[in-house]
């Protein structure tokens, strides 16, 4: 789902909401949705990107669940 002409709204397969803005040399802004009910962040260190030719986002975002744990995710989304 478009959100603005360079950000769209992501999820992933547990249902947390995240958003994904394209920015100007193809690196890519992870930010949380105002929906999420987990806070989505960047991992730290690893950045992401969009190929434009493949039309591939390469994402790195985690976020710490209600125990405290955690979880980190190293997703490839293809546009089709």
């Amino acid at each position: 789902m478009s959100v603005t002409a360079n950000t769209v709204k992501a999820q992933t397969a547990t249902g947390f909401a995240y958003q994904i803005k394209v920015n100007a040399d193809n690196t890519v802004t992870i930010m949380n949705d105002p929906t999420a009910t987990e806070t989505i962040i960047p991992q730290v260190g690893v950045a992401s990107s969009y190929d434009p030719t493949l039309k591939i986002f390469d994402l790195h975002y985690q976020y710490t669940s209600s125990s405290g744990t955690i979880r980190k995710f190293d997703t490839q989304l293809k546009l089709k």
